[in-house]
């Protein structure tokens, strides 16, 4: 069973085999939900509508943006608007965390959307004037977290040997990797 894409989702994305990771900049304990007012923000400026590609609330939920298959307005630094995905998580993580159910939500999508690790960038990466996506979200140990260490390859490989067909309400083969990473990591401690 694939993970359920967000509306405006795409499966032909060869012109964007990157993304850039963003932050709101608005604390989320002040305002949970936030597409609507940077929505309404973007259009402010004369823009069509937010120039994130997908945005990522406090509750994990991601919204849609600027349809995949168009140039966004999230980082005109190297002309990264045109090449790339921007994801935005609500919050303002110089000052915040972002929420459990963000970072799971984020690795879902990133794991979906099939970037590679070398292809995952912070917005800081190109405007070195910002800190964004926050000093509290840090690169390596997120993406360490994303992509699939070797104990986890070996365990879902002695799994499948094992024929282990069920976890908590599914079988393995229909079960997302980031739900099986988490049950792992669970039953790992």
């Amino acid at each position: 069973m694939e993970t359920e894409k967000p509306d405006g989702w795409i499966e032909n994305q060869e012109n964007k085999k990157c993304v850039v990771i963003h932050h709101s900049a608005f604390s989320q304990k002040d305002a949970p939900k936030q597409f609507e007012r940077i929505d309404q923000f973007h259009r402010e400026k004369g823009w069509d509508c937010i120039g994130y590609h997908f945005l990522i609330e406090a509750d994990g939920e991601v919204r849609a943006g600027t349809p995949a298959a168009e140039e966004g307005a999230h980082c005109k630094q190297e002309n990264m608007n045109r090449v790339s995905l921007g994801i935005c998580l609500v919050g303002n993580f110089d000052e915040e965390n972002p929420t459990e159910a963000q970072l799971r939500a984020l690795t879902a999508l990133l794991l979906d959307l099939e970037i590679e690790r070398g292809n995952i960038f912070f917005h800081r990466e190109f405007a070195d004037y910002k800190s964004c996506p926050g000093k509290n979200l840090e690169k390596e140990n997120f993406l360490d977290q994303v992509f699939v260490p070797n104990w986890a390859k070996k365990i879902v490989e002695k799994m499948s040997q094992k024929e282990i067909k069920t976890l908590p309400t599914k079988k393995v083969g229909e079960m997302p990797l980031y739900h099986l990473l988490a049950v792992i990591e669970k039953f790992s401690k």
